[in-house]
């Protein structure tokens, strides 16, 4: 029980314990019913007891019974859509006291935008795609306003699955993750600028510089970033320039090697462009490498050699009229150069051979499994997405949607084992 003192007395309030149980009992999907008890007990007073009944269908009617030391009380309420109305009756010594009560609530609440995702697709079309996507939009931009933004991403990265076509939700995604990204940036600057302030004033000089050096990695315009480590360097003696300077060269020379044991890790997988980037990265940070540059230039031929060989390929496989097969030639290629215009231009036009291949009864099978993918991905079932994706890709090599799918399972699959 709380006390407060003020300036010359002590008030003190009583204790107050409060028990409310209830019990929910769904008799049919339609038909429930909820009891509920409540014990109120308050220091040096009497028990309090009171309680409740209702018995609801569906979310059309409920009519409820009450019961406390106060007298009875009894009522009914209805709702139509986002309308609401109640009327309660309550019997006490002095008579009956009515109160009506009208909602009228505007958009999806989020336990209407609960519902309508819990259903999913109740049928395997775009148009019932498109409509569960504006479900998960709404509860996206919901807790967008609630600062959940993981949430909020994974809510629109099931919408742009189920409306493969709308560009609007891909500009959304683009802009709410740049969004995020920077704030977690300058959050860690934050942090970083802190911990470099702190190593200052204790006069630990070397590990406040590391510490200002990493915030301009972060942000190489951080103004104070670059007065503080002009002044740390100032600030150091002799002793420890000499320090700093071995501990430049050493730690060079680790992220030299380190940066090129992993590019080469990547280029043995075949992953040209994930080993160009990193030999990229090194590159800008030490541009007069010799091992860096000569890597980076045995990447670069291997990759336009490859792409070379994959886009004959593909011109080849299209003339003996292996559109899917070239389709695969073009899709391998973009993977190491997603910005290749030609190789892009490439893919629109086979894109358009195979999509007349298909009849509209192929077309709307191929759609179908395309969703069935979807719900099992969203549901968490990635082996059974998977070979639903792979169906559709089978089906027709030119789904896009089908593509960006199957790499998200995967990618979803790898982190999951």
């Amino acid at each position: 029980a709380p006390s407060l003192r003020y300036v010359s007395q002590e008030t003190r309030y009583p204790r107050v314990v409060d028990v409310s149980p209830a019990w929910l009992w769904r008799a049919s999907d339609s038909w429930s019913s909820l009891l509920a008890l409540r014990l109120r007990k308050v220091a040096a007073e009497t028990l309090e007891v009171s309680g409740g009944a209702e018995l609801r269908y569906g979310k059309l009617a409920a009519l409820r019974l009450g019961a406390s030391d106060q007298g009875l009380s009894t009522g009914v309420g209805l709702r139509l859509g986002n309308t609401r109305l109640d009327y309660a009756a309550r019997l006490h010594d002095l008579g009956i006291a009515h109160l009506v009560t009208f909602s009228q609530s505007f958009g999806h609440t989020r336990e209407e935008l609960e519902a309508t995702i819990r259903r999913g697709i109740s049928e395997l079309t775009r148009s019932e795609g498109a409509r569960l996507a504006r479900a998960y939009l709404q509860k996206a931009e919901a807790e967008l306003a609630d600062d959940r933004v993981s949430e909020a991403l994974r809510n629109f990265e099931a919408a742009a699955l189920l409306d493969p076509g709308n560009a609007a939700i891909k500009d959304r995604i683009a802009e709410v993750s740049s969004r995020w990204d920077e704030s977690l940036k300058r959050q860690m600057v934050l942090r970083t600028a802190t911990r470099a302030r702190e190593q200052f004033a204790a006069g630990n000089l070397l590990a406040s510089r590391q510490y200002w050096k990493s915030v301009l990695e972060l942000d190489p315009a951080d103004a104070e970033a670059q007065t503080a480590l002009a002044r740390v360097d100032r600030a150091l003696s002799r002793d420890e320039r000499s320090r700093l300077d071995e501990l430049r060269r050493a730690q060079s020379a680790s992220e030299i090697q380190g940066t090129i044991a992993m590019a080469r890790s990547f280029r043995e997988r075949g992953q040209l462009r994930q080993a160009r980037l990193e030999a990229e990265k090194a590159s800008a940070r030490y541009p007069e490498d010799g091992v860096i540059l000569a890597f980076l230039g045995k990447v670069k031929d291997e990759l336009a050699e490859f792409l070379a060989r994959k886009s004959a390929e593909a011109d080849r496989l299209e003339a003996a009229g292996d559109l899917a097969g070239a389709m695969r030639a073009v899709e391998a290629a973009l993977r190491e150069d997603p910005g290749n215009f030609k190789l892009s231009e490439k893919a629109v036009h086979l894109r358009g051979l195979l999509a007349k291949r298909l009849t509209p009864d192929e077309r709307k099978a191929v759609e179908q499994r395309y969703y069935r993918a979807v719900e099992q991905y969203l549901k968490g079932n990635y082996a059974v997405a998977a070979k639903f994706a792979d169906e559709v890709l089978r089906a027709d090599p030119s789904s896009e949607a089908g593509r960006v799918l199957k790499e998200k399972i995967e990618a979803a699959a790898g982190l999951t084992r």
